[in-house]
């Protein structure tokens, strides 16, 4: 079950108060989180093509005598923010299904489907960064084609496999249109 389908229960039990209460809580948690993470964050660069820290760890902004010398480097900052915004959007799932299931019971738990929709898209996110690694010196486009391409067949393969049904049902729809 996912939020919306939790916020609209909590809708229809006359609970309106409750969700708008909650998502005051998750925008709160994004920027305490966010801002935690994103000052730590931007002591980290990319420089030639590896994570560098620049600067000392601390809890305010980067020096501007720094960010002179990293220069274009990209700096990981927006990750902290990032990461503060998927920690509250958790958060916020968590009590909003406590929510529901404290006025009407208990809610179905991951069924079969999305548990392997999960695991395929983890697996296939190890294999993504491992092609992406391996084909540094091909052109970005064709790496691009390659990586993304090889993960969508892998994704496409064990969802299919395991019987989840939108795959079962694209590479059904595929075997019906290409020829033999």
């Amino acid at each position: 079950m996912d939020l919306a389908q939790i916020e609209d229960r909590l809708r229809s039990a006359g609970l309106r108060v409750t969700g708008s209460r909650i998502a005051v809580l998750r925008v709160f948690l994004a920027a305490m989180i966010g801002g935690l993470l994103m000052f730590p964050f931007d002591r980290l660069a990319i420089v030639d093509g590896s994570v560098e820290r620049v600067g000392d760890w601390a809890l305010r902004p980067l020096p501007e005598t720094i960010r002179v010398v990293v220069g274009d480097s990209p700096r990981l900052g927006v990750v902290g923010l990032a990461l503060g915004a998927a920690a509250s959007s958790w958060i916020e799932y968590r009590v909003l299904r406590g929510a529901l299931e404290w006025r009407i019971g208990s809610l179905p738990r991951l069924g079969h489907e999305s548990r392997w929709s999960l695991i395929a898209a983890l697996g296939v996110g190890v294999l993504a960064a491992g092609l992406r690694a391996t084909t540094d010196d091909l052109a970005r486009p064709l790496a691009a084609l390659i990586v993304v391409g090889a993960a969508g067949a892998v994704y496409l393969g064990i969802t299919a496999t395991m019987r989840v049904g939108e795959a079962r049902a694209l590479v059904g729809r595929a075997r019906r249109l290409l020829p033999g």
